[in-house]
């Protein structure tokens, strides 16, 4: 004769179940901004690597490739600002179109939370 119930060892304990991770639902508008802050990035890599160390570029690109934009061009609008790395017109209009595309506010990023100061003490020269 099968045990019943109440013999069973298990009887009355639950297996617990696993919750389900429930993911933040985005707009579509935040998905456009993503895309576009994350594009933003790449292209500026693209155009000042041929003025990045090897070290410095491998940085940026591992920075972007794990999504962390905005630390990204946060480090590389350093890098243009304290290495006095010489940047055409269009690439300073190019950097304040992209700060304008990072927005934002956060301290830790003096960078971008300051744009106009960023774009001002970039060293400019004639194309």
């Amino acid at each position: 004769m099968p045990p019943s119930s109440s013999d069973d060892a298990t009887a009355g304990t639950e297996v617990p179940r696993r919750r389900r991770r429930v993911r933040p639902q985005w707009t579509p508008e935040q998905l456009q901004r993503s895309r576009e802050v994350r594009d933003c990035s790449a292209s500026m890599i693209d155009m000042f690597a041929d003025r990045q160390t090897a070290e410095e570029l491998e940085s940026l690109r591992t920075l972007q490739f794990v999504g962390e934009w905005h630390y990204m061009f946060n480090m590389l609008c350093l890098h243009l600002v304290v290495g006095k790395i010489p940047v055409t017109p269009a690439e300073r209009d190019a950097v304040a179109e992209a700060l304008r595309i990072f927005d934002t506010s956060d301290p830790s990023m003096p960078y971008l939370s300051s744009p106009d100061t960023t774009v001002s003490a970039l060293t400019v020269v004639d194309g």
